[in-house]
């Protein structure tokens, strides 16, 4: 019993430790890099928290269409698929649907319309007529109904914004699989209804796909590892080149600092920041075309291109500038001083 007991103690003492551990992410890898080169050079790096750009995040609503069909003709309409999606919105009157459950009737109406209105018109020619004109409205205004159910879907908005943690060292990539299909999803949605390609709209799957969309921070956690990685390396590089003269070499003498400081680069920039930063391009490349196509014309537009488009004032591309210009700094220590062998 009391080795049991023992062996408990054990284990709890190694979870509480592995619990109590720093999540090895983005501000973990920086701090851990700038630590050692202030230690060396003898100068502290103090750098200002990173600054983010602000981005209009405010949810608009998304306002709701009244019912121009009467209850008489709804009843009318039971004689075709349209008359129970119609019935179904009805059921729910007084309450505000949401705005994938609106975009979800709108693009419905425009798919079972057409054999509805073939069914009616003999019948109930005047019906058949009212559907005709509310099936055009439909069309005309589906993809703007498309960027509304953007602007105002919270699952939308949790997925850029609001989050205070950045991608693990040891799990980057982990949740890209899911969210990737997800984005697919949505994207040919938009493709279908953009081009008017309405039995190509898979539309039933829409609130699965905003499920899978809200289990996953992995975007937002991303697009904040992006934004530290961007700003630490500026200030990185602008303190490093100040303090250039402490790490030059006179003709025939060594500089002590410099095996020491070889060290730092080659274990804590190089095996991790440099790593890090790999399998954050690696993310880059496989969301950059999908995100940009599907937050295109709506009031994300100018977020995503921030975090994703080729735009040289965009973070990928100045994030890229900063690493040769960071590589290019040790490159001159090393030209200056010779071949550098790590202790």
């Amino acid at each position: 019993m009391l080795k049991t007991l023992g062996y408990l103690a054990i284990f709890a003492l190694l979870l509480s430790v592995i619990l109590q551990r720093p999540v090895k992410d983005a501000e973990f890898l920086w701090n851990n890099y700038q630590k050692r080169l202030s230690t060396v050079l003898g100068h502290e790096i103090r750098l200002q928290p990173t600054s983010f750009k602000r981005f209009n995040s405010a949810l608009k609503e998304a306002p709701e269409k009244k019912q121009t069909i009467s209850l008489l003709d709804s009843f009318k309409l039971s004689e075709c698929h349209l008359g129970q999606l119609i019935a179904n919105k009805n059921s729910i009157l007084g309450k505000v649907a949401l705005s994938s459950q609106q975009l979800i009737y709108h693009v419905k109406f425009i798919q079972l319309a057409p054999a509805c209105i073939e069914t009616l018109s003999i019948k109930h020619p005047m019906l058949a007529d009212q559907l005709r004109e509310e099936l055009i409205s439909k069309k005309q205004h589906a993809y703007s109904q498309f960027n509304t159910f953007i602007h105002s879907d919270r699952t939308i908005a949790a997925l850029l914004f609001s989050s205070h943690e950045s991608l693990p060292f040891d799990g980057t990539l982990k949740g890209i699989n899911s969210l990737e299909n997800a984005l697919a999803r949505l994207l040919s949605v938009k493709v279908a209804i953009k081009q008017q390609r309405w039995e190509d709209a898979d539309i039933e799957e829409l609130e699965k796909h905003l499920s899978l969309l809200h289990q996953h921070s992995f975007l937002k956690k991303y697009m904040r590892s992006l934004a530290i990685n961007r700003y630490q390396l500026k200030m990185t590089n602008d303190l490093l080149e100040s303090y250039s003269t402490l790490v030059q070499c006179q003709t025939g003498r060594s500089n002590q600092k410099l095996p020491i400081l070889k060290n730092i680069f080659t274990k804590y920039y190089l095996a991790d920041i440099q790593a890090y930063l790999s399998r954050m391009n690696s993310v880059y490349f496989r969301l950059n075309k999908p995100l940009i196509a599907l937050f295109e014309e709506t009031q994300y537009q100018q977020l995503i291109e921030h975090y994703f488009s080729e735009d040289p004032t965009a973070l990928p591309a100045t994030l890229t500038l900063e690493i040769k210009r960071h590589v290019k700094w040790w490159q001159a220590v090393q030209d200056t001083c010779g071949p550098l062998r790590p202790e």
